[in-house]
């Protein structure tokens, strides 16, 4: 793909724009934005410019990231964006049908505690998230092919 020098993606007017992701087969751009009306998910078309989802959020999102939980890890294979927001949480989607997969909350001693860092991989069909809250410890959490282990 070749990007334009120049080009934008318009995410409507006064927004603050809280984290984002590029799908790493798609082309396209996931951004967590917050603005007077709320905190909102935009996808949009990184060649083109179009904005081709908005999802209404309710919370503010610390990170974001894509990763692909394929075995091949090539084109056609499955991917889930993560989201971690200010309150802890952890939240796992399917990338290609924007569905809940699964989501990690925080334990009592951590509630309230943003996600301050992230990071993910992949393990056969499983996506493997890394995550501190805190800073006292580093959190792992394994989703996919139905499992969910913490």
């Amino acid at each position: 793909m070749e990007v334009g020098v120049g080009g934008f993606i318009a995410l409507g007017a006064e927004c603050e724009v809280l984290a984002l992701s590029f799908h790493p087969l798609r082309g396209q751009v996931c951004v967590a934005i917050a603005s007077t009306s709320g905190c909102e998910l935009v996808e949009a078309d990184t060649a083109t410019g179009d904005v081709l989802a908005r999802i209404p959020l309710g919370r503010r999102v610390r990170h974001i990231c894509h990763q692909l939980v394929g075995a091949g890890g090539g084109w056609g294979e499955p991917a889930v964006l993560i989201l971690a927001y200010d309150g802890g949480d952890v939240e796992v989607w399917d990338s290609e049908t924007r569905v809940l997969k699964d989501r990690m909350l925080p334990s009592k001693k951590d509630e309230g505690k943003a996600v301050t860092a992230m990071a993910s991989s992949a393990s056969g069909t499983s996506a493997i998230i890394y995550y501190v809250r805190g800073g006292t410890s580093i959190e792992r959490a394994e989703v996919g092919a139905g499992k969910s282990m913490r």
